[in-house]
């Protein structure tokens, strides 16, 4: 349910990252030159476009700044509560990965999180 425009794409650079889809997904690949014939036929198309970055941004930096601030085990809590479905979907290295641990301070976490229960 989210929509990711890499910024390599908006600067016609070369990515420094890659997506690494481990579920079935819907995904879009095109140009600047796809994206302007799209908007010709679809002129509706443009505006949506416009609209959808502003909010990817407001949610990116509230993201960004959530991230900065916190501790890994006050991030694994906020990810329990808000998204416990990917605890059991994703894998345990890339949980860790997003938390920006090692996939052992995962399970050091985990440990003392759920001893205290």
């Amino acid at each position: 349910g989210h929509v990711i425009t890499p910024v390599s794409y908006i600067n016609k650079l070369p990515s420094e990252y890659y997506l690494e889809c481990i579920e079935d997904t819907i995904a879009f690949v095109g140009n600047s030159t796809v994206e302007l014939d799209l908007y010709k036929k679809y002129p509706e198309l443009e505006s949506l476009t416009r609209i959808m970055p502003e909010k990817l941004i407001a949610a990116a930096t509230i993201d960004f700044d959530y991230r900065t601030i916190t501790n890994p085990k006050e991030k694994y809590l906020k990810l329990l509560k808000d998204r416990p479905d990917l605890i059991q979907r994703v894998p345990q290295n890339q949980i860790a990965s997003y938390l920006g641990i090692q996939p052992e301070s995962l399970s050091r976490l985990k440990k003392r999180l759920f001893k205290n229960l």
